[in-house]
């Protein structure tokens, strides 16, 4: 077996090294200074604590920390103050609860109780950095200005829950008891943090906005900014890194130190991560600890119900009575990239899995109910060295168990697959990966057995050398997407309707397919027009109806379109929605396909406008103008009352969707759409009703577009802890519809739905009003939808399909929470 040389890793002190070239790197870790993280472990009971010498003012502060989550659904604090030895009747803290809502609870000081929360927005990313600003202003004559929340930038009101402070009352902060940071302030509790913390600032005496500590970037992305102002008497800086190493030394000058209990700097446990909500523009060598960003961890938001996650989602666990795995937060499709999986406790005859995966469902076997009938995984087992590929084992290289760290090399760029044993090779396992996204994936795949790793994507030293031109797995060593403000070619807008003429503006760009709905009206259309067409052609998804011509929406404009008096778009007082899309800036005649057609694409969106006249010939084809392959379309004969017709990947090319229907996918009748799959020039249209003789057609066509839109599909798991689709994105709008069974065509989006759950749907196959369905919620996060409802039309025991459009990229600021 070939073996790798050891590599040293900048700012690293080597002890207790032995011979061969595969030893391992051992000793402190001096990481560089700067963009670092402190990782809480609730296990760990890991926190800090100082008694300010003196009182300050206990009115108005701003405490403001930039944070990511580790676990769910228990309480957890940030920040308290009170008395360790007292009760729980006097104390202050900010923290999320069980429910995972942001609260602040205030008892004692002679004020009545304080509780506010808020109320339905749910904080459930683990997989970005959100930002805090908490502002106390007791001497606000308004309620609900006493408390004020910030979320990356935007603030979110509060909802009172028992009371607000009372008005100039002094609160426990900045008295002369105890302060913690990730635990509460009182007692011995289980509630402590559990998750990362960085720069975190606390400014005595000021009621600052979150602009004192960032600000937003011309992509419209919260962006981490340099505090210039002062701190007074109690206040800090802590977490900065840049000139001191040591855990609790604040940097802002007023000597505010606090006191670390149960963390370590050192070795494999070391809390000091290179974990930041920043991407870094240093080149990445892969030693590890070397680059700052938004570092992969395991995804807790997908994983099986007998993992159990810790130490900052980096270690898993399972002691399952079945199979189970999680998979890593960051997906790649390109380029080359390493990372170490440590076995931290193994039953040597049991089988630790450790690989890649293409998607979080069917982790061990090929699930031939699922859309794409997915292979499972591709892994490494520990019990007798085998790899296992498409759920089939053959030999491989050496068994390893507790101690050993495995080695994964990921070449997409030649799609191979190696792993390492202890820094030796143990041979290429695959050279032939489909091209796909892959995620990190560990797994026990044995029953009854007690296993647990330690994963390190590169946030500290890796222990043995990567090989060349690989790189860690985080934000900042991942491609930069083309599209880098996603509302440049897809965009919402609200209004309200007033029955005059008039134009809606509000996009950054000339939309060429804008539909519009009335939210609050039953029995009402869904108008769609586009630019191929012309403005006053309005077709309608919740019908079958042949083209309506008519002046309704009028024209579509530079930053917008242009509404008649009608009352179909625009009845006064009345709530609508647009969804807007850019396809490009010409129609030109393609000549691709067997039929010639009139397209207007837009490449860099993946979206394109056909028209064309069908000829009734089986096997017939249109260009699309996109330059890669489509993944959803849609057809619709102009001059009939023929329906909707409906492609997706997860739909055999055998079978079509009515997407003015409620039924699942149907096989072909005449060659309703051909049965051939679509190419990076043309489409399908086949023989009759997308393809009817003379007709006059239009089709809108869809390709996916790295961080930018995506065409997921999935089997339901009929769970509350529903199924995970990482998109790399957080989603501005997803469809979704079921497609072995009746159900709607339903859209989501952040436009209406601006904080977790979301909830509120509009289907594009009725005229319904605008509906809220809690028992499909979905939360819309840094890098994809985690969905949390059961119902059938999401997330039964059936499969499902659906596109999703992009705010912006999760590459972007180091994955930005939601």
């Amino acid at each position: 077996m070939n073996e790798f040389t050891r590599k040293e890793a900048p700012f690293m002190t080597l002890t207790g090294m032995g011979g061969g070239n595969s030893s391992r790197l051992l000793g402190a870790v001096t990481p560089p200074p700067g963009r670092r993280s402190l990782r809480f472990n609730d296990d760990d009971s890991a926190y800090l604590h100082r008694t300010p010498s003196s009182a300050s003012n206990r009115k108005t502060w701003t405490w403001a920390a930039w944070v990511k989550r580790g676990t769910l659904g228990i309480h957890q604090y940030l920040f308290s103050a009170g008395d360790p030895t007292g009760s729980s009747t006097n104390y202050f803290a900010l923290s999320f609860a069980n429910d995972d809502k942001f609260q602040v609870d205030s008892y004692g000081s002679g004020a009545n109780p304080c509780y506010m929360h808020t109320g339905d927005r749910r904080f459930r990313d683990t997989n970005g950095w959100y930002h805090l600003t908490c502002v106390l202003d007791t001497t606000a004559g308004l309620a609900l200005d006493r408390f004020r929340l910030y979320v990356n930038g935007s603030e979110h009101t509060m909802t009172i829950g028992t009371n607000a402070p009372p008005q100039d009352a002094d609160q426990l902060v900045n008295s002369t008891t105890e302060h913690r940071i990730g635990r509460i302030s009182y007692g011995n509790t289980t509630n402590y943090w559990d998750g990362y913390l960085t720069d975190v600032h606390f400014v005595d005496g000021q009621a600052l906005s979150p602009t004192s500590f960032g600000s937003f970037d011309s992509y419209g992305v919260w962006q981490r900014g340099t505090y210039s102002g002062s701190y007074g008497t109690n206040g800090y800086h802590m977490f900065d890194f840049e000139n001191v190493s040591d855990i609790g030394v604040d940097s802002s000058g007023q000597g505010s130190d606090y006191t670390a209990n149960n963390f370590t700097s050192t070795g494999t446990g070391n809390d000091l991560l290179l974990d930041f909500p920043q991407n870094d523009s240093t080149t990445d060598t892969a030693v590890g600890g070397e680059i700052y960003g938004n570092y992969c961890t395991f995804n807790a938001l997908d994983k099986g119900n007998e993992v159990t996650l810790s130490n900052g989602n980096l270690d898993a666990a399972c002691t399952s009575s079945s199979k189970d795995g999680v998979m890593g937060s960051i997906g790649v499709s390109s380029g080359k990239w390493y990372w170490e999986i440590e076995v931290t406790s193994n039953n040597a005859n049991q089988n630790v899995a450790i690989g890649i995966a293409r998607r979080g469902i069917g982790y061990y076997q090929n699930d031939a109910s699922s859309p794409t009938s997915d292979p499972g995984p591709y892994f490494y087992s520990s019990y007798n060295g085998n790899k296992w590929l498409s759920n089939s084992d053959s030999s491989y290289g050496a068994s390893y168990g507790n101690g050993d760290v495995i080695g994964v090399a990921l070449d997409l760029d030649n799609n191979s697959l190696v792993f390492y044993k202890n820094g030796s090779t143990q041979g290429t396992a695959i050279s032939n990966l489909p091209d796909d996204t892959y995620y990190p994936f560990v797994g026990d795949n044995a029953n009854n057995a007690a296993q647990s790793v330690r994963a390190n994507f590169g946030q500290r030293p890796f222990a043995y050398a990567a090989p060349g031109n690989h790189k860690c797995i985080t934000t900042s060593s991942l491609p930069v997407p083309t599209i880098l403000k996603g509302k440049d070619h897809f965009d919402q807008i609200l209004y309200v309707g007033n029955e005059s003429s008039r134009s809606i503006t509000g996009l950054s760009f000339s939309p060429d397919l804008v539909i519009v709905k009335n939210r609050e009206r039953a029995a009402y259309n869904h108008y769609w027009v586009d630019n191929v067409r012309g403005g006053g052609r309005n077709l309608y998804s919740n019908s079958n109806e042949a083209e309506h011509v008519a002046d309704r929406i009028t024209s579509l404009d530079s930053a917008g379109f242009t509404l008649s008096n009608h009352g179909g778009p625009n009845y006064s007082g009345e709530n609508y929605i647009s969804h807007c899309w850019d396809a490009g800036s010409s129609t030109v005649t393609n000549n691709n396909g067997t039929i010639t057609s009139q397209v207007r694409a837009s490449t860099a969106a993946g979206f394109s406008i056909v028209s064309y006249t069908g000829n009734g010939t089986s096997g017939a084809t249109i260009g699309h103008g996109l330059g890669r392959v489509p993944e959803f379309w849609l057809l619709k004969d102009r001059n009939s009352s023929d329906m909707w017709v409906g492609r997706h990947k997860g739909v055999p090319n055998t079978h079509y969707m009515e997407f003015n229907g409620t039924a699942g996918q149907r096989n072909a009748i005449s060659d309703v759409t051909g049965d051939s799959d679509p190419t990076t020039s043309v489409i399908p249209v086949g023989s009759a009703d997308s393809n009817n003789s003379g007709r006059a057609l239009i089709a809108y066509i869809w390709a996916p577009i790295p961080g930018f839109s995506a065409a997921p599909q999935w089997s339901g798991n009929s769970s509350t802890d529903g199924i995970f689709l990482n998109l790399g994105f957080r989603p501005k709008a997803f469809w979704f519809k079921r497609t072995d069974g009746n159900a709607n065509w339903y859209v989501y989006d952040s436009t209406r739905s601006t904080t977790n759950p979301v909830n509120k749907n509009l289907e594009w196959n009725t005229g319904d009003a605008e509906n809220v369905l809690t028992s499909m919620n979905v939360d819309f996060v840094s890098n994809g939808v985690k969905i949390r409802g059961n119902d059938g039309d999401i997330n039964g025991s059936g499969n499902y399909i659906g596109f999703a459009w992009a705010e912006n990229p999760f590459q972007m600021n180091g994955g930005l929470a939601r």
